[in-house]
């Protein structure tokens, strides 16, 4: 039986959400070190249609790689999981060892 929660690989349309969530909290964080690192949903990914958002945000979701929080009855906040990093961090060293290769 394969195991949906923890993903060895991403595909490349819930990478590339995932690291759509690492960027935006990137510039946050940079722009203001004190922010809890939550953010807004992202509605306007490159590359990603409207139509795989909640599907993409679902399989993130029940990965544990993102986290939803209700902030308010006008809708929730999302913040990237540690393991939502380390599986980026793996994903991009192991991008550059097959890029030197």
């Amino acid at each position: 039986m394969t195991d949906i929660t923890a993903p060895r690989r991403l595909d490349d349309s819930s990478r590339r959400l995932l690291e759509a969530y690492a960027a935006s909290t990137a510039v946050l964080l940079a722009t203001n070190p004190e922010h809890d690192g939550r953010i807004d949903r992202l509605h306007d990914v490159d590359g990603l249609t409207d139509d795989e958002l909640p599907m993409l945000h679902g399989q993130l979701l029940a990965a544990g790689l993102i986290e939803f929080d209700l902030n308010d009855r006008d809708g929730g906040v999302y913040s990237i999981t540690s393991e939502g990093k380390r599986l980026l961090s793996k994903t991009s060293e192991a991008e550059s060892e097959s890029d030197a290769a």
